[in-house]
């Protein structure tokens, strides 16, 4: 049986969705996978499918860590004429979809739209719910519904599909501390992931310096259960939280109070492998602080704390002024770089090797 499914994540990570779930399906002894980067030209969007048993991509795509949602695409059409709202209430009717088939299912529909029309998400989402109870009726409700149906419209094109997911695969369990801003999981998986490939192997020391929460720490630990993680953070309450929550997700790890740019003194003791870090974008460090400044002693105080054949992976904001820190401290070296879109900001991924 041949599956194919579209999966969601951040703008700029499609690829490693396609990436982590081929080799997810080589290993299950799944066949014929293909992928597909921004189906429909919608970014942020990854293709796949494969042939295996029925349910068998399912159920790897719904253990992925690059991703965020899943759907099982139902249809997709162009939409004509002057009626484009009747249009889609009108091809939803159509649609034979087994998950709303059992009697009593609650379903719910969101839509997300792109481009220029003459309606709204709102408009769409009230119109393909009522195409549903034109087929059969079935109760609408938007917090506890058993089905949730996708109607996204992109420029003329309007696709359907049944998600899968009912939260974010980024979000991975309950955490005892939470703070209001904390970095996706799927982000800091990413960040791991470019750090290290499967190719180079596991690190041995890995090193967070702008910790937080511990997200970065926690992805680490449950991709790599060997290695050692250490963190660092200036807020005396994340630092505690972040020792919470790996304690709770049953991973050891050394986390101190302290200065990410005084890591060299944080951390004499240490020396580490592999860095990853979601340094501030700015409102944290205060008005004055020059961000040019911020990188430049950042990149000195690691330079003092990492073994030789380091390679650092950093979420930067301040693109322009991360180059110029990074041209007067020469010690490393950018390998790869890419933009994606975080809540609406567009940070670039910088993976350095230490090359002095």
């Amino acid at each position: 049986m041949r599956t194919r499914l579209e999966i969601t994540t951040n703008r700029g990570l499609e690829d490693l969705v396609i990436e982590e779930l081929r080799r997810l399906a080589v290993a299950a002894g799944l066949t014929d996978f293909a992928g597909e980067h921004r189906p429909h030209g919608l970014p942020g969007w990854a293709a796949v499918a494969a042939e295996g048993p029925p349910g068998a991509l399912e159920a790897l795509a719904l253990g992925l860590r690059s991703a965020l949602h899943v759907v099982r695409p139902i249809h997709a059409f162009t939409l004509e004429g002057d009626d484009p709202l009747g249009q889609i209430q009108a091809e939803v009717a159509a649609l034979d979809i087994p998950e709303l088939a059992p009697e009593g299912v609650r379903f719910r529909v969101t839509s997300r739209r792109t481009g220029q029309h003459p309606f709204t998400s709102e408009d769409v989402q009230r119109v393909a719910g009522a195409g549903v109870r034109d087929r059969a009726w079935r109760a609408v409700s938007l917090k506890d519904f058993d089905v949730e149906l996708r109607v996204d419209v992109r420029d003329a094109r309007c696709l359907v599909g049944v998600q899968l997911t009912r939260e974010p695969l980024a979000r991975r369990g309950e955490r005892p501390y939470l703070p209001h801003m904390a970095l996706q999981a799927n982000v800091a998986w990413a960040l791991l992931h470019l750090a290290r490939p499967e190719p180079a192997g596991p690190p041995r020391e890995l090193l967070d310096p702008f910790c937080g929460s511990g997200t970065i720490l926690l992805e680490a630990a449950a991709r790599w259960p060997t290695v050692h993680v250490a963190g660092g953070d200036t807020s005396e309450a994340s630092v505690a939280g972040a020792r919470a929550n790996l304690a709770a997700a049953g991973h050891a790890g050394e986390i101190r109070v302290g200065d990410a740019r005084e890591a060299d003194r944080l951390w004499a003791d240490r020396r580490f492998d592999t860095v990853v870090s979601n340094p501030p974008f700015g409102k944290r460090i205060g008005p004055n602080m020059s961000f040019t400044q911020l990188f430049g002693e950042l990149l000195r105080a690691l330079t003092a704390v990492t073994t030789p054949d380091a390679r650092v992976a950093l979420l930067v904001y301040k693109r322009g002024a991360f180059n110029q820190a990074l041209r007067e401290h020469p010690a490393f070296a950018v390998r790869h770089a890419r933009v994606i879109e975080l809540g609406g900001l567009h940070p670039a991924i910088l993976v350095l090797d230490r090359v002095a």
